[in-house]
């Protein structure tokens, strides 16, 4: 489980999978791992809450090597459900161009836009 602490305190797990402020951008090869954020003390509850699900970003590169628009739709979606707004980004190589069918730029533009995916919060 990856966990994330508002601050560091002298309990703080200082281990791989413990992180302070924001959750990693990068996460282990393992997808199924959980993201928690951990709260000791009462005064951290407010640090805490200040990350709201509509906050959370994850940067998410598509059409890299041989990837299927299936695959990158179904990635994406992945990190939408684990609680992310994914912002979406085309491969580019190093050196050369890459040209993408407009499929591929349309997925792009979907998953970049958080305003065409996500839905109006109801109170």
């Amino acid at each position: 489980m990856i966990r994330v602490f508002p601050s560091r305190t002298q309990w703080t797990p200082t281990d791989d999978m413990a992180f302070v402020g924001e959750p990693p951008l990068f996460r282990p090869p393992d997808r199924h791992i959980p993201v928690r954020v951990s709260v000791t003390f009462t005064w951290h509850k407010p640090e805490a809450e200040r990350i709201p699900l509509r906050k959370r970003r994850c940067y998410t590169m598509i059409g890299y090597d041989s990837e299927s628009l299936t695959d990158a739709e179904r990635r994406i979606e992945r990190v939408f459900d684990l609680g992310f707004m994914p912002f979406c980004q085309l491969y580019r190589p190093d050196e050369g161009t890459k040209d993408y069918p407009p499929e591929w730029r349309a997925v792009r533009r979907k998953w970049s836009r958080p305003a065409a995916y996500m839905r109006p919060i109801v109170k």
